[in-house]
């Protein structure tokens, strides 16, 4: 094989293992089986009000978004649901975000309450 063809092989296997790599968290269920995996939605109230929505993957990490309606401004949640239903999420920044803790019920209801160390208030949704 010509040094031509060894380096358009590479060139073509570098490629695909990239891709792979891009791909790998695609926003599937990142694996696992935990029993609330699914969207939810709902909203929240108390120093600000707004509309929330998460994904609960089957690994437990959490992801979404908080919609503040007072800013008209969008907040990523992130954070993990343990198997037992218990949810621990943070609205922007890990180190000042504001602290989301709630939990999630067989029936797919979820509540708790938020803080982001000056106001507060509560939350309340279901699986869709």
């Amino acid at each position: 094989m010509s040094a031509k063809n060894l380096l358009g092989v590479f060139c073509m296997m570098t490629v695909v293992a990239f891709g792979l790599i891009g791909c790998e968290d695609g926003g599937g269920d990142h694996g696992g089986n935990n029993p609330f995996q699914g969207a939810y939605a709902g909203t929240y109230s108390g120093g600000y009000d707004g509309t929330w929505t998460v994904t609960i993957h089957g690994d437990g990490y959490t992801d979404g978004v908080a919609h503040n309606s007072a800013e008209n401004a969008d907040y990523d949640l992130k954070g993990m649901t343990a198997d037992n239903g218990d949810m621990a999420l943070t609205a922007g920044a890990a180190s000042d975000g504001t602290q989301w803790r709630g939990h999630v019920d067989k029936a797919g209801h979820i509540g708790g309450t938020w803080s982001d160390g000056e106001t507060g208030g509560g939350f309340s949704g279901q699986r869709q």
